[in-house]
């Protein structure tokens, strides 16, 4: 998730909300994310699209006025 640009703490909120919206366990989130950006595979687009989302209600949560990041 570095591709978007946020710190590790933002990764593990995002990854745990795609876990919790996609109802897919947090260590398989984890396992295929990574092996969609280490390796040849491409990721699910169920979970592409909760990801999608997830990471657009962080930017948007970055914007707000008296956000910490």
């Amino acid at each position: 998730m570095a591709a978007f640009g946020c710190p590790a703490e933002d990764e593990w909120e995002i990854s745990v909300e795609v876990s919790q919206n996609s109802n897919v366990k947090l260590r398989v989130v984890a396992d295929v994310v990574t092996a969609a950006v280490t390796g040849p595979e491409s990721m699910p687009p169920d979970l592409q699209n909760h990801l999608q989302t997830a990471v657009e209600r962080w930017r948007s949560r970055e914007h707000e006025p008296g956000a910490g990041g």
